[in-house]
């Protein structure tokens, strides 16, 4: 059995979009004020991260751990 976890952190675009942000296996000490001072980084550093199709990052949404575990049957 193996287990994955991916940190998800999703904004608002400026093309009236959303897009989400994923972090592979995330620290097990990651919590919500580490998520607040990177989403502050990057909302507050006015620099476009991705190219025009996805526009400039303009609010937060939210930010979750997703956790999967695969058991192998055979």
């Amino acid at each position: 059995m193996s287990t994955r976890s991916v940190l998800a952190v999703t904004f608002r675009t400026s093309l009236g979009k959303r897009h989400t942000m994923r972090f592979q296996n995330p620290r097990a000490d990651f919590v919500g004020q580490h998520v607040t001072a990177v989403r502050n980084t990057i909302l507050n550093s006015g620099t476009q991260l991705f190219d025009d199709s996805v526009g400039m990052l303009t609010g937060f949404v939210g930010a979750k751990i997703i956790t999967t575990t695969t058991e192998t049957l055979f």
